[in-house]
Protein backbone atom coordinates (compact mmCIF):
# COMPACT_ATOMS: atom_id res chain seq x y z
CA UNK A 1 0.00 0.00 0.00
CA UNK A 2 1.58 3.42 -1.23
CA UNK A 3 1.84 6.20 1.23
CA UNK A 4 0.20 9.42 0.98
CA UNK A 5 1.36 11.53 3.54
CA UNK A 6 4.87 10.90 5.29
CA UNK A 7 5.77 13.18 8.03
CA UNK A 8 9.35 13.29 9.76
CA UNK A 9 10.42 15.07 12.82
CA UNK A 10 8.14 18.02 12.58
CA UNK A 11 8.43 20.87 14.88
CA UNK A 12 6.93 23.95 14.90
CA UNK A 13 7.65 27.00 17.92
CA UNK A 14 5.76 30.25 18.68
CA UNK A 15 7.71 32.00 20.93
CA UNK A 16 7.81 29.91 24.03
CA UNK A 17 5.07 27.16 22.85
CA UNK A 18 6.30 24.28 20.83
CA UNK A 19 2.85 23.36 19.67
CA UNK A 20 4.54 20.40 17.55
CA UNK A 21 6.91 18.60 19.07
CA UNK A 22 9.47 15.96 16.66
CA UNK A 23 5.93 14.23 14.95
CA UNK A 24 6.64 12.09 12.51
CA UNK A 25 3.88 9.48 11.14
CA UNK A 26 2.95 8.09 7.83
CA UNK A 27 -0.28 7.64 6.35
CA UNK A 28 -1.50 4.70 3.60
CA UNK A 29 -3.53 5.39 0.52
CA UNK A 30 -7.56 4.34 1.16
CA UNK A 31 -7.21 4.90 4.37
CA UNK A 32 -9.49 7.36 6.88
CA UNK A 33 -6.81 8.30 9.47
CA UNK A 34 -8.17 9.68 12.39
CA UNK A 35 -5.86 12.66 13.86
CA UNK A 36 -6.85 13.12 17.53
CA UNK A 37 -6.05 15.14 20.38
CA UNK A 38 -7.59 17.43 23.17
CA UNK A 39 -7.29 21.54 22.39
CA UNK A 40 -4.22 22.82 21.77
CA UNK A 41 -2.18 19.07 21.47
CA UNK A 42 -1.45 21.18 17.91
CA UNK A 43 -3.49 18.78 15.46
CA UNK A 44 -4.45 22.25 13.93
CA UNK A 45 -1.17 23.45 13.74
CA UNK A 46 0.07 19.96 12.21
CA UNK A 47 -2.84 20.56 9.28
CA UNK A 48 -1.86 23.62 8.30
CA UNK A 49 1.72 22.76 8.31
CA UNK A 50 0.30 19.59 5.98
CA UNK A 51 -1.45 22.19 3.71
CA UNK A 52 1.59 24.34 3.90
CA UNK A 53 -0.29 27.17 5.16
CA UNK A 54 2.89 27.68 7.60
CA UNK A 55 6.04 26.80 7.39
CA UNK A 56 7.76 24.19 10.34
CA UNK A 57 10.39 25.23 11.99
CA UNK A 58 12.06 21.91 11.13
CA UNK A 59 11.23 18.29 9.78
CA UNK A 60 9.72 16.99 6.64
CA UNK A 61 6.79 16.68 4.45
CA UNK A 62 6.39 14.33 1.53
CA UNK A 63 2.75 14.17 0.03
CA UNK A 64 2.34 11.55 -2.53
CA UNK A 65 5.74 11.12 -2.41
CA UNK A 66 7.34 14.57 -3.08
CA UNK A 67 8.64 16.93 -0.72
CA UNK A 68 6.28 19.81 -0.08
CA UNK A 69 8.64 22.75 -0.02
CA UNK A 70 9.59 22.28 -3.50
CA UNK A 71 6.86 20.58 -5.70
CA UNK A 72 3.99 22.53 -3.48
CA UNK A 73 1.69 23.49 -6.52
CA UNK A 74 1.76 19.68 -8.10
CA UNK A 75 1.02 18.54 -4.28
CA UNK A 76 -1.83 20.79 -3.90
CA UNK A 77 -3.19 19.53 -7.07
CA UNK A 78 -3.80 16.38 -5.59
CA UNK A 79 -5.21 17.76 -2.36
CA UNK A 80 -8.34 18.98 -1.36
CA UNK A 81 -9.50 20.68 2.40
CA UNK A 82 -12.13 21.75 4.62
CA UNK A 83 -10.28 23.67 7.65
CA UNK A 84 -13.37 24.10 10.27
CA UNK A 85 -16.30 26.21 8.80
CA UNK A 86 -15.72 26.23 4.40
CA UNK A 87 -15.73 29.73 3.10
CA UNK A 88 -18.57 29.84 0.88
CA UNK A 89 -21.07 32.71 -0.67
CA UNK A 90 -24.03 33.10 1.30
CA UNK A 91 -26.07 35.04 -1.85
CA UNK A 92 -24.94 32.91 -4.39
CA UNK A 93 -26.31 29.02 -4.98
CA UNK A 94 -25.11 25.69 -4.27
CA UNK A 95 -24.39 25.60 -7.95
CA UNK A 96 -22.97 29.06 -8.56
CA UNK A 97 -20.60 28.69 -5.48
CA UNK A 98 -19.26 25.28 -6.95
CA UNK A 99 -19.02 26.67 -10.58
CA UNK A 100 -17.13 29.61 -8.85
CA UNK A 101 -14.65 27.60 -7.24
CA UNK A 102 -13.66 25.39 -10.35
CA UNK A 103 -13.25 28.27 -11.98
CA UNK A 104 -10.66 29.82 -9.59
CA UNK A 105 -8.63 26.08 -9.66
CA UNK A 106 -8.69 26.66 -13.08
CA UNK A 107 -11.16 23.81 -14.19
CA UNK A 108 -14.03 23.92 -17.09
CA UNK A 109 -16.32 21.74 -15.68
CA UNK A 110 -19.59 21.62 -17.20
CA UNK A 111 -23.21 22.06 -15.80
CA UNK A 112 -23.83 17.97 -15.38
CA UNK A 113 -20.22 17.32 -14.16
CA UNK A 114 -21.07 20.25 -11.36
CA UNK A 115 -24.36 18.76 -10.69
CA UNK A 116 -22.51 15.36 -10.38
CA UNK A 117 -20.27 16.64 -7.84
CA UNK A 118 -23.28 18.04 -5.57
CA UNK A 119 -25.19 14.73 -6.03
CA UNK A 120 -22.22 12.96 -4.45
CA UNK A 121 -22.58 15.50 -1.31
CA UNK A 122 -26.26 15.00 -1.16
CA UNK A 123 -26.96 18.12 -2.49
CA UNK A 124 -27.87 17.84 -6.17
CA UNK A 125 -31.86 18.42 -4.70
CA UNK A 126 -30.73 21.53 -3.66
CA UNK A 127 -28.43 23.20 -6.01
CA UNK A 128 -30.17 26.14 -6.75
CA UNK A 129 -31.33 27.51 -3.58
CA UNK A 130 -29.04 29.96 -2.15
CA UNK A 131 -26.32 28.88 0.56
CA UNK A 132 -27.89 31.51 2.98
CA UNK A 133 -30.41 29.11 3.62
CA UNK A 134 -28.60 25.95 4.10
CA UNK A 135 -28.50 24.48 7.53
CA UNK A 136 -24.99 24.04 8.97
CA UNK A 137 -24.70 20.38 7.73
CA UNK A 138 -25.43 21.14 4.13
CA UNK A 139 -22.44 24.17 3.92
CA UNK A 140 -20.25 21.39 5.53
CA UNK A 141 -21.35 19.28 2.52
CA UNK A 142 -20.75 22.02 0.17
CA UNK A 143 -17.39 23.10 1.32
CA UNK A 144 -15.84 19.14 0.91
CA UNK A 145 -18.07 19.41 -2.47
CA UNK A 146 -15.60 22.47 -3.25
CA UNK A 147 -12.43 20.88 -1.90
CA UNK A 148 -13.62 17.56 -4.23
CA UNK A 149 -14.02 19.79 -7.23
CA UNK A 150 -10.38 19.33 -8.96
CA UNK A 151 -11.06 15.35 -8.34
CA UNK A 152 -7.76 15.19 -5.69
CA UNK A 153 -6.68 12.10 -3.90
CA UNK A 154 -6.28 13.53 -0.61
CA UNK A 155 -8.76 15.00 1.51
CA UNK A 156 -7.98 16.83 4.89
CA UNK A 157 -11.42 17.26 7.10
CA UNK A 158 -10.59 19.70 10.34
CA UNK A 159 -13.20 19.03 12.55
CA UNK A 160 -15.98 18.55 10.12
CA UNK A 161 -18.85 18.12 12.11
CA UNK A 162 -19.00 20.94 14.11
CA UNK A 163 -22.06 22.51 15.12
CA UNK A 164 -23.95 20.07 13.38
CA UNK A 165 -27.31 18.70 14.29
CA UNK A 166 -27.30 14.64 14.61
CA UNK A 167 -28.60 14.21 10.93
CA UNK A 168 -25.55 16.48 10.04
CA UNK A 169 -23.41 14.62 11.34
CA UNK A 170 -24.79 10.96 10.11
CA UNK A 171 -24.03 12.63 6.72
CA UNK A 172 -20.85 13.78 7.03
CA UNK A 173 -20.37 10.09 8.57
CA UNK A 174 -21.80 8.63 5.30
CA UNK A 175 -19.82 10.93 3.38
CA UNK A 176 -16.82 10.07 4.08
CA UNK A 177 -17.13 6.39 4.40
CA UNK A 178 -18.26 6.88 0.76
CA UNK A 179 -15.10 8.68 -0.45
CA UNK A 180 -13.12 6.54 1.06
CA UNK A 181 -14.51 2.72 -0.03
CA UNK A 182 -16.56 3.84 -2.97
CA UNK A 183 -13.84 6.49 -4.91
CA UNK A 184 -10.56 5.41 -3.34
CA UNK A 185 -9.64 8.74 -1.31
CA UNK A 186 -7.84 9.25 1.32
CA UNK A 187 -9.08 10.97 4.22
CA UNK A 188 -7.45 12.37 6.82
CA UNK A 189 -9.77 13.59 9.45
CA UNK A 190 -9.08 15.88 12.71
CA UNK A 191 -12.44 15.82 15.21
CA UNK A 192 -13.55 16.06 18.61
CA UNK A 193 -16.44 13.48 18.41
CA UNK A 194 -14.55 10.20 18.99
CA UNK A 195 -17.83 8.31 18.80
CA UNK A 196 -17.90 9.26 15.12
CA UNK A 197 -14.18 8.92 14.40
CA UNK A 198 -14.86 5.29 16.19
CA UNK A 199 -17.38 4.49 13.48
CA UNK A 200 -15.56 5.75 9.89
CA UNK A 201 -11.78 5.20 11.05
CA UNK A 202 -9.38 2.30 9.84
CA UNK A 203 -6.31 4.11 11.92
CA UNK A 204 -6.06 5.95 14.61
CA UNK A 205 -3.05 8.69 16.11
CA UNK A 206 -3.55 10.86 19.20
CA UNK A 207 -1.39 13.65 20.39
CA UNK A 208 -0.51 15.52 23.42
CA UNK A 209 1.53 18.83 23.37
CA UNK A 210 2.43 18.30 20.10
CA UNK A 211 4.27 14.71 20.44
CA UNK A 212 2.65 11.57 19.27
CA UNK A 213 1.44 9.32 22.39
CA UNK A 214 -0.23 6.54 20.48
CA UNK A 215 -0.72 5.52 16.83
CA UNK A 216 -2.21 1.73 15.63
CA UNK A 217 -5.68 0.36 13.86
CA UNK A 218 -8.83 1.70 15.08
CA UNK A 219 -9.76 -2.06 15.07
CA UNK A 220 -7.46 -3.30 17.31
CA UNK A 221 -8.09 -0.26 19.89
CA UNK A 222 -11.28 -0.74 19.99
CA UNK A 223 -12.05 -4.87 19.03
CA UNK A 224 -14.85 -7.07 19.46
CA UNK A 225 -12.34 -9.70 20.91
CA UNK A 226 -10.57 -7.35 23.11
CA UNK A 227 -10.82 -4.78 25.74
CA UNK A 228 -8.37 -2.37 27.42
CA UNK A 229 -8.09 -2.06 31.29
CA UNK A 230 -6.81 0.69 33.40
CA UNK A 231 -5.37 -0.73 36.23
CA UNK A 232 -4.50 0.93 39.72
CA UNK A 233 -2.54 -1.31 42.29
CA UNK A 234 -0.58 -0.55 45.52
CA UNK A 235 2.98 -0.36 42.88
CA UNK A 236 1.79 0.28 39.66
CA UNK A 237 5.37 0.01 38.39
CA UNK A 238 5.79 -3.69 39.51
CA UNK A 239 2.29 -4.49 38.86
CA UNK A 240 3.27 -3.34 34.92
CA UNK A 241 6.69 -5.23 34.45
CA UNK A 242 4.80 -8.35 35.57
CA UNK A 243 1.96 -7.86 33.04
CA UNK A 244 4.34 -7.91 30.22
CA UNK A 245 6.56 -10.48 31.59
CA UNK A 246 4.21 -12.61 32.48
CA UNK A 247 2.86 -12.44 28.86
CA UNK A 248 -0.81 -11.21 29.64
CA UNK A 249 0.30 -7.80 27.08
CA UNK A 250 3.58 -7.31 26.21
CA UNK A 251 2.77 -3.88 25.09
CA UNK A 252 0.65 -2.91 28.77
CA UNK A 253 2.41 0.70 29.49
CA UNK A 254 1.63 3.26 31.86
CA UNK A 255 -0.85 6.04 31.15
CA UNK A 256 0.13 9.91 31.69
CA UNK A 257 -1.77 9.99 35.09
CA UNK A 258 0.11 6.99 36.44
CA UNK A 259 -2.20 3.92 36.38
CA UNK A 260 -1.59 0.97 33.86
CA UNK A 261 -3.13 0.35 30.07
CA UNK A 262 -3.46 -2.88 29.23
CA UNK A 263 -5.30 -4.75 26.29
CA UNK A 264 -6.85 -8.16 27.27
CA UNK A 265 -9.04 -11.00 25.51
CA UNK A 266 -12.16 -10.19 27.03
CA UNK A 267 -12.82 -13.71 27.85
CA UNK A 268 -9.61 -13.92 30.11
CA UNK A 269 -10.76 -10.71 32.06
CA UNK A 270 -11.74 -12.29 34.98
CA UNK A 271 -8.52 -14.85 35.22
CA UNK A 272 -6.46 -11.34 34.45
CA UNK A 273 -8.18 -10.04 37.48
CA UNK A 274 -7.43 -12.93 39.68
CA UNK A 275 -4.29 -13.61 38.45
CA UNK A 276 -3.27 -9.84 39.33
CA UNK A 277 -4.58 -10.03 43.16
CA UNK A 278 -2.55 -13.50 43.28
CA UNK A 279 0.39 -12.44 43.14
CA UNK A 280 0.18 -9.74 45.04
CA UNK A 281 -1.39 -6.55 43.27
CA UNK A 282 -4.49 -5.62 45.76
CA UNK A 283 -6.74 -3.48 42.95
CA UNK A 284 -7.78 -0.11 43.56
CA UNK A 285 -9.24 0.05 39.89
CA UNK A 286 -9.85 -2.21 37.34
CA UNK A 287 -12.02 -0.38 34.70
CA UNK A 288 -12.89 -1.60 31.47
CA UNK A 289 -12.71 0.96 28.04
CA UNK A 290 -14.99 -0.48 25.80
CA UNK A 291 -14.69 2.54 23.31
CA UNK A 292 -12.28 4.84 21.46
CA UNK A 293 -13.49 7.44 23.96
CA UNK A 294 -12.56 5.56 27.10
CA UNK A 295 -9.27 4.91 25.18
CA UNK A 296 -8.74 8.42 24.31
CA UNK A 297 -9.00 9.90 27.74
CA UNK A 298 -7.22 7.60 29.41
CA UNK A 299 -4.18 8.05 27.86
CA UNK A 300 -4.60 12.19 27.81
CA UNK A 301 -5.51 13.07 31.18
Amino acid sequence: MSVVIDVENLTKQYGSLRAVDDLSFQVSAGQVFAFLGQNGAGKSTTIRMLLSLIRPDSGRIRLFGKDLQSQRISILRQTGAVIEKPDLYGYLTGFENLSLFAKLNGLKLSSHMLRTQLGRVGLESRANDKVKAYSQGMKQRLGIAVALVHDPQLIILDEPTNGLDPQGIVDIRNLILQLCHVHGKTVFISSHMLSEVQQVADHVMIIEKGRKIMQGNADELVSPEYVHVEIDSDDNHRCLEWIRKSGWDTDAASTTNGLIRARISKKDLSGFSVALINNGFPLKQFAQMNSLEDYFLSITQ
